[in-house]
């Protein structure tokens, strides 16, 4: 499964968990960049995003990425 399948599906399982206003203000702005065995690399805007973000939603992304991948 390629990274652009794992990230969609990953963003369908979030959206059905999120607000509307949460999913495109935390998740749209971010791309899933590679996965290596139980590590996922996430791409966003910038360092202040990437702390608020995995603060707040980080177990959610692993939760749904790790769903996503099987």
């Amino acid at each position: 499964m390629s990274t652009v399948d794992i990230w969609h599906d990953a963003l369908v399982y979030i959206q059905e968990k999120v607000p509307k206003q949460v999913y495109d203000t935390w998740f749209t702005p971010i791309h899933l960049e590679r996965v290596e065995g139980s590590i996922a690399q996430l791409g966003v805007p910038n360092k202040f995003f990437c702390y608020c973000l995995s603060k707040h939603h980080g177990p959610l992304l692993a939760e749904d990425i790790s769903s996503a991948r099987g």
